[in-house]
């Protein structure tokens, strides 16, 4: 092991567009092992740790998966406040492609890493990162959560806080009709898309899929029959009610909003808008955005319980997580008395509750 980490001088990243007062940055390679990426905390509540996953991709550049790490921590940030949690927010990426670079002595250095900054931050499954790579880390440090016979996987947790908003968008926006009277079009068909998919059409919901993955799309087509499938390139634009991304960040810009047809916009995947304006011209296109932190909370939720004082409680998470319907109906109906996007309003609120 050839372990360097660095922690990155304020002064070095002060002008990047997406530093937000963070509380600090760190740099970590191996050459032995190929690790390279970058930790970045956004926030520490009172003497809690921050909390947030570990994604591995393979970026273009460093610059890419800095700017990744800083935007996805501040969204952690903001995930733990509008859910009621205690801490901090903190995001971990990994530079790579995990089918060719991901190798015990990688994962056993990257533990190495977050074993060296000692409690502060927490981490988990992210994209590129599962169940069993958790489980390997934590024979070499103990800050890791999603363990097994506790939180476990937080895929269903979060499936199941996007299907809870869908319901309740729906019921607010076509009160008129029944859940399986509407259509969702779903973009990113892994655990957490999946799964949303699954739920979805047990309650009768058309459901249209998309995936870059062939393999995936083959076993989905195989397990549920009954979903239409169309290519990732044009699922966005599909005649439907809602409109659930499930894949990566940054998908709605300014030119890629022109062509959405759904009225509601509620998914898992984490930094959708390329920036806030881009929820203010959705609601003037007449299209609901479900803040994504708000959305796919429910993973968080389950992960985060493990560092409860008293233990992992799964009672305690359900009940949580059935919280946000609340959360989400405060936001919707301030949004419409003040006639902003609900996403200008869980900012503004959240934002008091970060900066506190």
């Amino acid at each position: 092991m050839n372990l360097v980490i660095t922690k990155i001088d304020e002064k070095r990243i002060r002008n990047n567009i997406h530093v937000d007062r963070h509380y600090g940055v760190w740099y970590f390679t191996d050459n032995d092992s190929g690790l390279r990426g970058f930790v970045a905390i956004h926030r520490k509540y009172k003497n809690k740790p921050s909390i947030g996953g570990t994604r591995f991709f393979p970026y273009k550049s460093e610059k890419d998966a800095l700017n990744d790490a800083l935007r996805l921590s501040r969204a952690m940030s903001y995930k733990c406040a509008v859910s009621g949690l205690p801490y901090g927010g903190g995001k971990a990426v990994l530079i790579g492609n995990p089918h060719n670079l991901k190798s015990k002595a990688l994962l056993k250095s990257y533990a190495h890493v977050i074993g060296h900054l000692n409690g502060i931050f927490y981490t988990g499954e992210d994209v590129g990162i599962e169940k069993g790579d958790v489980q390997f880390m934590l024979h070499h440090a103990n800050f890791f959560v999603g363990k097994k016979g506790q939180a476990d996987d937080p895929s269903p947790c979060a499936a199941k806080s996007v299907f809870d908003l869908i319901v309740v968008s729906a019921e607010k926006e076509m009160p008129s009709r029944k859940l399986s009277e509407i259509s969702v079009a779903i973009k990113g068909l892994g655990k957490v898309g999946a799964d949303l998919a699954e739920r979805l059409l047990k309650c009768g919901v058309k459901v249209v899929g998309a995936d870059v993955d062939a393999k995936v799309v083959a076993r989905m087509k195989k397990k549920f029959p009954q979903m239409r499938f169309v290519s990732p390139t044009v699922i966005s634009g599909q005649m439907v009610d809602i409109y659930a991304p499930c894949a990566l960040g940054n998908e709605f810009t300014k030119k890629s909003i022109k062509i959405i047809k759904a009225k509601i916009i509620c998914g898992s995947a984490n930094n959708q808008l390329e920036s806030s304006e881009i929820a203010t011209m959705l609601k003037k296109q007449g299209i609901l955005f479900v803040p994504d932190y708000l959305a796919n909370a429910g993973g968080l939720i389950n992960v985060a319980d493990e560092l409860h004082t008293r233990g992992y409680n799964k009672k305690r998470v359900a009940k949580n997580i059935s919280n946000l319907k609340s959360t989400f109906n405060t936001l919707y109906d301030t949004s419409k008395k003040e006639r902003k996007s609900m996403y200008a309003i869980a900012e503004q609120i959240t934002a008091k509750k970060v900066n506190c």
